[in-house]
């Protein structure tokens, strides 16, 4: 019997590919400062903000879906059939970039018409400032995953446990400094607070889980 052997030298492409945009990042947009001095960095000594926002943003897209297509069981049936283009349709890490980019497009629009409908506009700069440190911190958590996932002899089950506890830990890390963050993120009135959280945070992550495993 032939063995096949899985060839994942996409993966070590894909993470160097990361890396290279962070690097990037470091030295030309926030010139040259440290990792640590990054996360204790205040808004208003910080340069190129958005820049820096879709660039963190970028690289954990492309990091969750590396991630979750070992542990998703099959393509998507919504992409599958549906996001044919010219006879191409996505695979397994094809889906879960679009359907994390939706996510991040829908929760983006949304929160900000959220901040502006109430008039609290001034907000969103601190809101995706705070949001640039938390997507380069879940980066670097998932590739110390990722990499242990493919390279070490790690089961599939108990990586899914593993996944499921980093990223609930992590929704409810970063919504608690949503709440009590000493910026004020979230607006002041905490029935808005419980608004955005139920509708732009635990409604669009449970329908995006709801098409890719079910």
């Amino acid at each position: 019997m032939i063995r096949i052997v899985e060839n994942n030298d996409w993966i070590i492409y894909s993470l160097l590919g990361v890396g290279f945009l962070y690097v990037v990042m470091f030295r030309v947009l926030l010139r040259d400062i440290s990792l640590i001095k990054f996360f204790t960095l205040k808004e208003e000594f910080a340069n190129n903000t958005i820049q820096s926002w879709v660039v963190t943003s970028v690289g954990f897209i492309i990091l969750a879906a590396i991630a979750l297509s070992n542990i998703l069981p099959i393509n998507p049936r919504l992409f599958a059939e549906y996001f044919n283009v010219f006879g191409y349709t996505p695979n397994k890490v094809g889906s879960i970039i679009l359907a994390v980019v939706f996510l991040f497009f829908f929760r983006t629009v949304s929160t900000y018409f959220f901040l502006a409908s109430i008039g609290e506009v001034e907000r969103w700069k601190s809101f995706y400032f705070l949001a640039t440190k938390f997507f380069l911190g879940y980066s670097l958590a998932l590739i110390v995953l990722v990499l242990a996932q493919n390279y070490f002899p790690i089961e599939t089950e108990w990586m899914i446990y593993v996944y499921a506890v980093f990223f609930c830990m992590s929704f409810i890390f970063k919504n608690l400094v949503y709440l009590f963050h000493h910026k004020t993120i979230l607006p002041d009135e905490w029935y808005y607070k419980i608004l955005y959280i139920c509708t732009l945070q635990i409604l669009p992550f449970l329908v995006v889980g709801k098409f890719l495993f079910f």
